[in-house]
């Protein structure tokens, strides 16, 4: 159900060549992984595990650390704020939309997503959006955010596809 497909974690040897040198493995730390798999419930009561995931992207978000992974499986999703920066991929993450493109099932953002003002760090690739009532942005960027990816999403039916407000670190 769910694939990492890109992201590669470091394994750092060290070695103490003397007793004054020390090794901080909390240096090295890596976020925790969520996540998301569409169901009948839309409350938060989920662990958010791959054996026990949110039913929404919002709870996963609600949950996570800044930095945190978000892994959001096929289905149909309401839309969600991200609030702190995260990584949120869904099934196609590195999978360009287009006629000839060989993704898998979609997970289908229904409406609106936003990401906050002055966040630094947001993904969010590897989706398909697209509403199920008339809607005007399909993605909305807050101000002084940077490094915000918004890649390998196929986006229609909005008015608007992504709308940045003010922003050059993106």
């Amino acid at each position: 159900m769910f694939s990492r497909n890109k992201v590669l974690i470091p394994i750092v040897v060290a070695a103490m060549l003397s007793s004054s040198m020390s090794f901080a493995p909390s240096a090295f730390a890596v976020g925790q992984d969520w996540f998301v798999a569409d169901g009948p419930s839309v409350t938060c009561d989920d662990a958010g595990t791959a054996l026990d995931p949110f039913q929404s992207v919002q709870c996963a978000i609600d949950a996570a650390a800044s930095g945190d992974t978000i892994l959001v499986a096929a289905g149909d999703y309401a839309g969600f704020a991200v609030t702190k920066p995260l990584t949120i991929l869904g099934p196609n993450d590195e999978v360009a939309p287009g006629p000839e493109a060989s993704r898998q099932a979609e997970a289908v953002i229904t409406s609106s997503v936003s990401i906050s003002s002055a966040l630094d760090g947001v993904t969010l690739s590897g989706f398909s959006l697209a509403p199920t009532s008339a809607a005007g942005v399909g993605i909305s960027v807050g101000s002084n955010t940077q490094n915000v990816s918004i890649t390998y999403n196929d986006i229609s039916g909005f008015d608007q596809g992504i709308r940045s407000e003010g922003n050059a670190g993106n």
